[in-house]
């Protein structure tokens, strides 16, 4: 499914500004070289916007209104960008 980019940024940048999500080894710089490969998987994106129900809202009101998904959505977003850091060795499992 195509996801508008206005969604993705919504949620891509809301995760930049809230580092307490950040796993160790998350940096802006590491972030930056993955933000591509990101932005073009779709997969990626019905991940967080479709399966949590992100795509009716935007972070912040998803973190409002659907606490746990959002806390969900969010987790999720780190674990599948740590593993997008590893299989592009930018940081080692």
């Amino acid at each position: 499914m195509k996801h508008s980019d206005n969604q993705k940024t919504l949620y891509w940048n809301h995760f930049i500004e809230n580092k307490h999500f950040w796993g160790n080894g998350f940096t802006l710089k590491r972030l930056e070289k993955i933000k591509q490969i990101v932005w073009d998987d779709s997969l990626f994106w019905d991940d967080i916007l479709i399966r949590h129900g992100a795509q009716y809202y935007k972070p912040e009101s998803l973190q409002k209104h659907q606490e746990n998904m959002y806390d969900h959505c969010m987790g999720n977003m780190t674990g599948m960008l740590m593993q997008l850091f590893v299989e592009h060795e930018i940081i080692k499992p």
